[in-house]
């Protein structure tokens, strides 16, 4: 996929966003290099006769990310807030 110059700056401060956000709730002192990413956003509007919208909008890092690694990123996810909800853990990080 090629980017333009916008999104490619638009991309590099998402991950200094992403690293920073990861570094100050989870900072265990070591050093992690943030190999793939994805936001997941969800997101609303109405349309012209007032009827709600909602939308998932996902921004991967540098605006891609190979699908199996999005796949195991989501599904690592669901299985840690499955433990948090559950009362197993107590830390949305690491």
């Amino acid at each position: 996929m090629t980017r333009t110059a916008e999104q490619r700056e638009a991309d590099d401060d998402l991950t200094r966003a992403v690293e920073r956000v990861i570094g100050l709730y989870d900072n265990d002192g070591e050093h992690w290099v943030t190999t793939d990413y994805m936001v997941i956003a969800a997101q609303r509007r109405y349309d012209d006769d007032g009827d709600p919208l909602t939308a998932v909008a996902i921004a991967y890092r540098d605006g891609d990310v190979p699908i199996h690694h999005a796949l195991g990123l989501v599904e690592y996810a669901r299985a840690r807030l499955v433990k948090i909800a559950t009362g197993a853990t107590g830390s949305t990080f690491g």
